[in-house]
């Protein structure tokens, strides 16, 4: 599960968001690029480095949002 907080769009059509992996209580950064669909940059908070796939999941989020044109505030992704 990851929480994605302060979605928000620049005017270059990046999109940034706080992340926030598992049980974690302190955000990471991930930028996309709603023009390329693809993720730009992120960091994860420390201890949680490993969530490499979380940010995959991420990624995929904020793709739908892109494709549909309707970003929200926030989201909760979950998987199994």
């Amino acid at each position: 599960m990851i929480r994605l907080k302060n979605i928000e769009k620049n005017d270059l059509d990046i999109v940034t968001c706080d992340i926030y992996p598992e049980d974690s209580a302190n955000p990471g950064k991930i930028s996309f690029d709603m023009n390329t669909l693809n993720i730009l940059d992120f960091s994860l908070p420390f201890g949680y480095e490993w969530c490499k796939c979380h940010v995959i999941h991420a990624g995929n989020a904020l793709k739908e949002m892109c494709k549909s044109g309707h970003l929200q505030n926030e989201k909760m992704v979950m998987w199994y």
